[in-house]
């Protein structure tokens, strides 16, 4: 009886494992990318899908976007890249693996050109050019380059957060200068 008892037990932690195995908890990334047809042959054509929503755009790039909680007044929004590197290349090029990045983008209305972008991957990136800085707490690089050529002057801040990497691009022109640009990246947070 004993023999049995034990074989029970066994038998039952084993499925009890399988099943809490497949049971996704609460805050649990999505399993990889899943894209519609029409999105398949974007990204087979362009090496880019465009998305209005931070949903879907997670579900194209496998994992959680994030997007800053600090935006400023009069920024708008709503637009997604998401970009296939290494995708995609002639047959006798072999990347060693395909890295996703989610580009999105937040336009002052009515200024096209005043704009920040916020850059967001699972892997490893930096900032061409880039000196080491804190940013927001976590060890990181800052990118400056001075007006010139009737060009304003343009600013960026990498950094890596629990796994992800995040770039925070900008022209300094409008209401953005360096200290709004670290309040919004401060304001990205990793769930």
């Amino acid at each position: 009886m004993r023999d049995k008892s034990l074989w029970l037990l066994v038998i039952g932690l084993v499925l009890a494992s399988i099943l809490l195995a497949a049971c996704p908890g609460p805050n649990t990334e999505p399993e990889g990318p899943t894209l519609t047809p029409e999105e398949e042959e974007q990204m087979a054509q362009r090496g880019v899908v465009n998305v209005d929503t931070v949903a879907d755009a997670s579900r194209i790039a496998g994992f959680t976007v994030a997007e800053p909680d600090y935006i400023p007044e009069g920024f708008s929004g709503g637009s997604f890249g998401v970009y296939q590197h290494g995708a995609n290349l002639p047959e006798d090029i072999s990347p060693k693996f395909v890295r996703i990045e989610v580009q999105s983008f937040y336009v002052l209305q009515g200024e096209e050109r005043i704009m920040f972008i916020l850059a967001q991957s699972q892997h490893k990136s930096t900032i061409s050019g880039g000196e080491p800085a804190e940013i927001c707490g976590h060890p990181g690089e800052r990118w400056f380059d001075a007006a010139h050529d009737d060009m304003p002057p343009r600013l960026a801040f990498g950094w890596e957060d629990n796994g992800y990497y995040f770039a925070l691009m900008s022209i300094l022109d409008g209401p953005l200068d360096e200290e709004t640009l670290m309040q919004i990246a401060c304001s990205v947070k990793v769930e």
